[in-house]
């Protein structure tokens, strides 16, 4: 049985990048791991099921890109499924576009959010269901 988001989230914690000066908060009974990845570094926001969490790809990127696009996202992914997509302000600098596809590791359905800030990209990916907590958690980004 899946568990439901909580649509009134309490947002209680604050994680701190250690380096890329962004902060953002997450419920009290969640936990943040971060893992080192082939080109950065990965965060995983776990809540008590799969369903209740997040992962955050964490990229350095060479070239002065100040937003990702829907049609950047194509040209560079040509196979990627997109729909409801969205253009996404993240605190006061990440600029990105939020929307649905299919990722399989999400069940086949996954909420996306892909954002640049400061020649770093950010690839933010959940189940769809976890909408409300992406949401909430993009709500209380910040740069600093």
């Amino acid at each position: 049985t899946k568990e439901e988001i909580p649509q009134d989230l309490t947002l209680t914690k604050i994680y701190e990048h250690p380096t890329l000066n962004f902060s953002f908060k997450y419920p009290d009974d969640f936990t943040i791991s971060t893992y080192p990845d082939e080109m950065g570094e990965m965060l995983v926001v776990q809540g008590k099921s799969a369903e209740q969490s997040f992962q955050m790809r964490i990229e350095p990127i060479d070239e002065d890109l100040t937003v990702i696009t829907a049609e950047r996202i194509r040209q560079d992914v040509p196979d990627i499924v997109m729909t409801d997509t969205q253009e996404v302000l993240v605190g006061d600098g990440g600029r990105g576009v939020a929307f649905l596809s299919n990722d399989p590791l999400f069940g086949g359905k996954s909420r996306e959010v892909w954002f640049a800030h400061k020649q770093v990209f950010y690839q933010i990916t959940a189940y769809a269901s976890a909408d409300p907590l992406v949401q909430a958690v993009l709500g209380s980004w910040t740069f600093k």
